[in-house]
């Protein structure tokens, strides 16, 4: 996702993992590992240089995480949401709206 403020290029990316882990909180130390699933999301600042529209990460501003809870369904829409919003919590408020307006505009077109 892209969206520009002031001029500036921006760029949301996220990223699935599933990791498996004894440490989770809310676990006893004897508990078997267990499968913990979370999106990530990254808002970076970008630059598209004069060739075959390729993009440049120029700075990394802020990453937001949101975890699943075992007893939850993996909802991908609903990790995206979560984790953009932890990561935007720092942000100016102009930002933020402007951020928020391109994803609900992905939202309609893409996802």
């Amino acid at each position: 996702m892209r969206f520009t403020v002031d001029g500036q290029q921006y760029q949301v990316v996220w990223n699935y993992a599933r990791i498996w882990t004894d440490t989770w909180p809310h676990r006893d130390a004897g508990d078997a590992p267990h499968n913990v699933r979370e999106t990530r999301c990254w808002v970076n600042e970008y630059e598209t240089p004069n060739f075959e529209g390729a993009v440049r990460v120029v700075h990394k501003l802020c990453v937001g995480v949101a975890h699943c809870s075992e007893q939850d369904a993996f909802v991908r829409k609903i990790g995206r949401k979560l984790a953009l919003t932890r990561a935007l919590k720092s942000m100016p408020r102009e930002f933020r709206r402007q951020a928020w307006a391109a994803y609900l505009e992905m939202q309609g077109g893409q996802w």
